[in-house]
């Protein structure tokens, strides 16, 4: 009897059309571009660089937002569908 590697998670969740990997890999990014100390600001910035389809269209609203002023969690709660309360 051989045994079959398991498969885990085939699918990932999507919550308004970003993948929670996607939303995983931004924070984990964006923790480690604070921690070298980058600004928000740049950090912002990088990480709408390298994102794609509706995250790179939230990430680019959250960076306007932060530009004009607003705080992060401001920001990220615009966005209930991509980013929880939690996050």
């Amino acid at each position: 009897m051989s045994k079959q590697p398991s498969q885990g998670l085939a699918t990932d969740i999507t919550f308004g059309n970003v993948t929670l990997t996607e939303r995983a890999v931004f924070a984990k990014h964006l923790a480690t571009m604070l921690q070298s100390g980058l600004t928000l600001a740049e950090s912002l910035e990088i990480a709408q660089d390298s994102a794609r389809g509706k995250l790179k269209k939230t990430l680019h609203a959250v960076l306007s937002s932060v530009q004009a002023g607003n705080s992060f969690s401001e920001s990220l709660a615009a966005h209930p569908k991509i980013f929880s309360r939690l996050f």
